[in-house]
């Protein structure tokens, strides 16, 4: 859950930075939105469009003004993110802190599963990724800052970030295709409703060309201590327990898309 703070401290990064590696270029913080505005400074200065983003140490603002964008999310709100950026032949390494401010970000609203959430508080980010002839590791790391808060604005609830940190693990083809991808809940604890929550465990994808090929592994949630709900893979698909009721997330099937894994584990 708390990861949707990373999506809003790294915002200027995400939109802000266009190419591929290792050709990557500013982006027009402007050409972000459809709708609405955006406006971002590199260490207390216009971004320079066009130019290779910096590399070693930076500071990167971004502020968001009821900013649609092309995936239909809404964004408004300010991030202001310290980095530190490296690029090697075999490895590259990134690592961040973003602080946040009233950052809001509403998605398909008018859609079966609509979400919209106000972050306020702080992210780190450690990501690595070490490149070989045929595959790419990478490894990222995130850890809100404690204090850090989450609003669901359509349910009115808070949620307060305490400890622990969540951490993913993809293996990939040099064209970008994940073929073994890896989710970890390591202790993440936060307060809502003067209960204490932690998620805790992990689960492994296999992914084919285009499909999802088995699952395995588990995390787990608890409310004070004991286990209402969790996650967990089979050969089969991949499932879900609430208050001891199973339901199937996603199945093996021949069409099945990778792109339908849980995004509430993150």
């Amino acid at each position: 859950m708390f990861d949707n703070l990373f999506d809003m401290g790294y915002a200027p990064i995400k939109y802000f930075v266009a190419g591929t590696r290792p050709n990557f270029v500013w982006s027009n913080p402007a050409s972000a939105c459809l709708a609405g505005s955006a406006i971002g400074t590199l260490n207390g200065q216009a971004i320079p469009v066009g130019s290779t983003p910096l590399l070693g140490n930076a500071n990167l603002t971004g502020t968001f003004i009821n900013c649609r964008t092309s995936s239909g999310d809404s964004l408004t709100g300010s991030a202001n993110l310290n980095y530190s950026a490296s690029i090697q032949t075999e490895q590259d390494i990134f690592s961040g802190i973003s602080q946040i401010n009233n950052f809001r970000t509403s998605i398909g609203l008018d859609g079966p599963s609509p979400s919209d959430l106000t972050g306020n508080g702080a992210v780190a980010l450690l990501s690595t990724t070490k490149y070989s002839a045929s595959k790419s590791i990478g490894s990222y790391v995130i850890t809100p800052s404690a204090g850090s808060t989450l609003r669901n604005n359509l349910t009115g609830k808070t949620a307060q970030f305490v400890s622990g940190s969540s951490a993913y693990n993809d293996v990939s083809t040099l064209d970008g295709r994940v073929t073994e991808q890896t989710v970890e809940q390591r202790d993440m604890t936060f307060l809502s409703d003067g209960a204490t929550y932690t998620s805790s465990g992990s689960y492994t994808t296999l992914l084919s060309q285009t499909d999802a090929t088995s699952w395995s592994g588990q995390i787990s949630l608890s409310r004070n201590g004991f286990q209402i709900g969790r996650i967990f893979g089979t050969s089969s698909g991949l499932y879900y327990e609430v208050n001891g009721v199973v339901h199937q997330w996603s199945a093996v099937q021949p069409q099945a898309s990778s792109r339908g894994q849980p995004r509430s584990v993150r």
